[in-house]
């Protein structure tokens, strides 16, 4: 799950870069947003339904405790 998430990570930094390039240029296209908006939503639900309930089920509520903002 770790090497998903930092992979995902990695893709995500790109397709920014992408973006911003695009942006830069004056043509922005709508596959680069889709493609980000995709990624996107997938990553952040993994990260809470699966990486989240994980540590949460591993590191001890008092640890926890001291990194929740």
């Amino acid at each position: 799950m770790l090497e998903r998430i930092l992979r995902e990570h990695m893709e995500l930094h790109g397709l920014v870069r992408a973006l911003r390039a695009e942006a830069a240029g004056g043509n922005i296209a709508p596959e680069t947003l889709r493609t980000l908006g995709d990624l996107l939503h997938d990553h952040v639900r993994v990260e809470k339904q699966e990486l989240f309930e994980e540590i949460e089920r591993i590191v001890p509520a008092a640890e926890l405790e001291g990194v929740r903002l």
